[in-house]
């Protein structure tokens, strides 16, 4: 997690994301784990989304101020 100061100076932390396929053809799995997050997607671009909650909740911060990088492990084949 890195932070940095957004617009009215204000905190925005940012966790990177990473992503590969799931044992089944059509999702994506999705891992944060400098909070231990952990979902699934069908769809990549879905994915910031899916995990803000989830990583705001468990680092105690508001989900306005979670940034989330995504990074892809491996392409599906």
């Amino acid at each position: 997690m890195t932070e940095e100061k957004k617009d009215g100076g204000l905190i925005m932390s940012t966790f990177t994301v990473t992503t590969e396929p799931g044992t089944s053809s059509d999702v994506w799995v999705l891992v944060c784990p400098e909070v231990g997050a952990v979902s699934q997607v069908e769809n990549l671009d879905d994915a910031a989304d899916e995990m803000r909650e989830a990583i705001a909740y468990l680092a105690g911060i508001k989900e306005d101020d979670v940034d989330i990088e995504v990074e892809t492990i491996k392409q599906a084949s």
